[in-house]
């Protein structure tokens, strides 16, 4: 009776790790030509990593670092179905991380630019602007008294949004080091809600 041998490519991550550990040299191969599209496509949602270089040396990095915790004696252990994955995706995370800190800081915004805020958020058109220059006097107003309930950091954010500058972009400039992409979108997001429901009811306000 002829015994049909399961192909390498339909076997499990765990089971490559045990047949690279016996010897099999070709299971470490599948399981790079398995993983490597994803791994780029994991690499690249970080966005601010957008050297191909970068993402090359950090794949590269990944792969040397599976290499020796499979081989024997290695410190990857099978816990499980998914275990190999796991820790794929937990050594992708960690190389990202470090690569963003290695990347040299912007230098804080300066007084100048903090100086000339109100000048840049009258010029964020929130609004369609009136043909009537008195309309158009009592909006910008109405405008003012609503931006100056944000704090400093929210308006510096619309301001460099409005700009052009990516999340990434802002995330590298002091003092919004502190905070993480996620955070400054949602800080962008809440403000911009924030501007257009106030404006919405000073809208009704003025039209009573």
């Amino acid at each position: 009776m002829l015994y049909s041998r399961m192909p390498d490519d339909q076997k499990s991550d765990e089971s490559l790790v045990d047949a690279y550990r016996k010897g099999d040299s070709t299971a470490f191969d599948v399981l790079l030509k398995r993983y490597e599209v994803a791994l780029r496509n994991f690499i690249l949602s970080f966005s601010w990593l957008v050297s191909p270089d970068t993402v090359d040396d950090i794949i590269q990095e990944i792969f040397i670092t599976i290499f020796n915790g499979i081989k024997e004696g290695g410190d990857f252990t099978v816990k499980g179905g998914g275990a190999f994955k796991a820790w794929l995706y937990s050594i992708a995370r960690h190389r990202c991380l470090n690569a963003v800190e290695q990347q040299p800081r912007e230098k804080p915004i300066g007084k100048h630019y903090l100086e000339s805020m109100p000048a840049k958020l009258e010029k964020i058109r929130y609004y369609d602007e009136p043909d009537e220059a008195a309309e158009l006097e009592e909006l910008k107003e109405g405008l003012n008294g609503i931006l100056a309930k944000l704090s400093d950091e929210e308006k510096q954010l619309l301001i460099l949004k409005e700009e052009g500058k990516t999340y990434p972009q802002i995330h590298k400039i002091p003092p919004f080091d502190k905070y993480s992409v996620v955070h400054l979108r949602r800080m962008v997001c809440d403000a911009r809600n924030f501007v257009k429901e106030e404006m919405d009811k000073w809208e009704k306000k003025r039209k009573i």
